[in-house]
């Protein structure tokens, strides 16, 4: 799969922008936490569970754009707090299959959504999972959350 950077719109018009609500943050926590045995699966599932939010109630799903060449996914935006702590989750989890945490995080970069400064948006907690362990999942322990 070829990952194309995108750049936010210089007239700062989005097609979606705004911050996740706390249930699709829980939506995504369960993404970020999920027994999942590969870095880039895991990263696939958190920008799904991302785009899936912010185009719920729009009349698209992220399963019809994701692959579509015309999906600009600097259209749409999350506050950076949100995106941070959602980044450095992820970047946990990959560090912890030992796997080339820069080619993954650049991956993630690119295709999660654009990211807009909102102080009065919090980062998001997120609660740490119980350590895996080989014994009981195919997946790297987990480290505590940022």
């Amino acid at each position: 799969m070829s990952i194309r950077f995108t750049v936010p719109p210089n007239t700062g018009v989005y097609l979606v922008r705004r911050p996740l609500t706390d249930t699709e943050l829980d939506t995504v926590r369960q993404a970020l936490h999920a027994d999942i045995a590969d870095p880039r699966d895991l990263v696939d599932t958190v920008v799904a569970a991302v785009f899936t939010a912010l185009l719920a109630g729009t009349g698209d799903t992220y399963a019809d754009l994701c692959c579509d060449a015309a999906f600009e996914r600097g259209l749409y935006a999350v506050p950076i707090s949100q995106w941070t702590g959602i980044c450095l989750v992820v970047t946990g989890r990959v560090a912890g299959w030992g796997a080339s945490t820069i080619a993954v995080e650049m991956d993630f970069a690119a295709l999660m959504p654009s990211a807009y400064d909102d102080p009065t948006v919090a980062t998001p907690h997120s609660p740490s999972p119980i350590a895996r362990t080989p014994s009981n999942s195919r997946s790297p322990p987990v480290p505590p959350p940022p």
